[in-house]
């Protein structure tokens, strides 16, 4: 499966804000573990026309969320929405918090877990059909069939988004659907 480059720009404002506002930058930023870690994984979406296998391991507290974070963010950036799947409602709540504080104001997060009302759940499934969540966060219930992605262009135009969703919708499909 042959999938499109994505493009990073190491002085793109907005991944350059997104880099400074990094917590930990008064006492050195990235560990070099860290470092190596995004430098890998930006390399495979960057030059690498296959799908990304990689795992990143570690124990509690070695910054696996923040090496994630920038795979995230240049997902985003490079216009696709991104899917947080935790085994835990309390994993599900930190990794929400965590999304939420360090994401600039014009990425969109949205969540399915228990937690949530089911009129919330239903207003989040429609957001996400439409392209209007970047980032969706959740347990399980990601892996329903109701959950319909909606795979962006670059230059995504409302006519094509309505009619991938509609497609979703009229297919049918079962399991989760990237568009």
């Amino acid at each position: 499966m042959k999938r499109p480059h994505y493009v990073f720009d190491p002085q793109d404002p907005r991944y350059v804000a997104f880099d400074q506002a990094f917590e930990y930058n008064k006492t050195g930023g990235l560990t070099p573990d860290q470092r190596k870690c995004v430098d890998d994984i930006f390399s495979d979406l960057c030059e690498k026309q296959t799908p990304m296998d990689r795992l990143i391991c570690g124990d509690v507290g070695v910054g696996k969320t923040e090496v994630a974070m920038r795979a995230i963010f240049l997902a985003i950036l490079n216009n696709r929405q991104v899917v947080v799947l935790a085994p835990t409602t309390a994993l599900v709540a930190q990794h929400l918090r965590t999304l939420r504080r360090r994401m600039p104001d014009f990425v969109r997060i949205g969540a399915l877990y228990r937690d949530v009302s089911t009129k919330d759940a239903r207003q989040t499934l429609d957001e996400l059909a439409l392209g209007k969540i970047d980032i969706l966060v959740g347990t399980h219930a990601l892996l329903c069939e109701r959950v319909c992605f909606h795979l962006r262009s670059r230059e995504s135009k409302d006519s094509d988004t309505r009619s991938n969703v509609d497609a979703c919708v009229a297919e049918g499909r079962n399991g989760p659907h990237l568009q």
